[in-house]
This record gives structure tokens, C-alpha cells and sequence, in this order.
């Protein structure tokens, strides 16, 4: 553009230009008129399609402005959805956590119940081995003393004073 814009000033600087006392006389001819009423018109031609180019540009600058800021709201509402599904996806994320805790709780109370039970039953075992071991042992003792009772002769004291 400026290629253009110099030539015509330079033009326009000599047209206003005061004229100088020539000392020869001077001729403009037409041929040079000729070229630079040519040239001032491409210059002119070039700068209406410059201005044009110049508006073309503006207006998809201005679109792409109403564009960006757009995209920017939008933006900002899909970082503020983000947070929220963060928020939220943090929610499930803890509770299956806290199952797994749970469930190693529970497994774990399983395995000391299992313990447990078995202990219950040894003891539930012996206390009936001991039962029987003492009711066996009573039976015994009753036979001995029903055997042995019997044959031991007893002597009988008087009651007045035989020694």
C-alpha cells in the first residue's frame, strides 16, 4: 500500500507545489502527463480496493472477536461443569473407597468369627469330654465304695464305756 501511497503524494507535492521562477521556459508535455494521470489512477483504483480489503479484514476481525469471547464463555461454563462432574465424580470415588474398606473389614471379622466358632466348638467338646470324664469318675467311685462299703466290718462302740 505504501508503494502506492508514495508515488501519489510525491504526485500531489508537485501539483501544489509552488511553482519556481524558471529561468528556460519548461513543457509539460502529454505523454508524462499522460503516465502520471495513469499512474494516479491505479493508485487510486489500488487504494479503493485497499480500502475494501481494509473493511473485508475489520469485519471478519470483528467476527472472530464476538468469536473468541464466545468460545470464552463457553469455556467458562465447561470449566464450572468440570468442577461440578469433579465434585460429584469425587463422591463415588470415596464411597467405593470406603466399601473396600468395609468389605476388608468384613472379611476380616469373617475369618475371627470362623476362629471363633472353632474355639466354640472345642470347648463346647471338651466341657462335654470333662462332663463325661466326671460322670465316669463318679460311677467308678459309687462301684468302689458299693463294693468296698459292704465288707468292712465296723465295730460298733458301746455306749457305756467299753473300750
Amino acid at each position: 500500500m505504501l508503494r502506492f501511497l508514495i508515488p501519489a503524494l510525491l504526485l500531489a507535492a508537485l501539483h501544489w507545489a509552488p511553482a519556481a521562477p524558471a529561468q528556460t521556459a519548461a513543457y509539460v508535455t502529454d505523454q508524462l502527463e499522460a503516465t502520471l494521470r495513469r499512474r494516479l489512477e491505479e493508485a487510486l483504483a489500488q487504494r479503493g480496493s485497499a480500502g475494501e480489503l481494509l473493511d473485508a479484514m475489520t469485519a471478519e476481525r470483528d467476527a472472530l472477536a464476538a468469536e473468541r469471547d464466545e468460545l470464552e464463555r463457553s469455556r467458562d461454563a465447561l470449566a464450572e461443569e468440570l468442577a461440578q462432574l469433579t465434585a460429584a465424580a469425587a463422591e463415588p470415588l470415596r464411597l467405593r473407597e470406603r466399601n473396600r474398606e468395609l468389605d476388608q473389614q468384613v472379611e476380616a471379622l469373617q475369618a475371627e468369627l470362623a476362629g471363633e466358632q472353632i474355639a466354640n466348638r472345642e470347648l463346647r467338646r471338651n466341657t462335654q469330654r470333662d462332663w463325661f470324664v466326671a460322670g465316669a469318675a463318679v460311677l467308678l467311685l459309687g462301684l468302689v465304695l458299693g463294693v468296698v462299703l459292704p465288707r468292712i466290718r465296723w465295730r460298733r462302740r458301746s455306749r457305756y464305756g467299753e473300750f
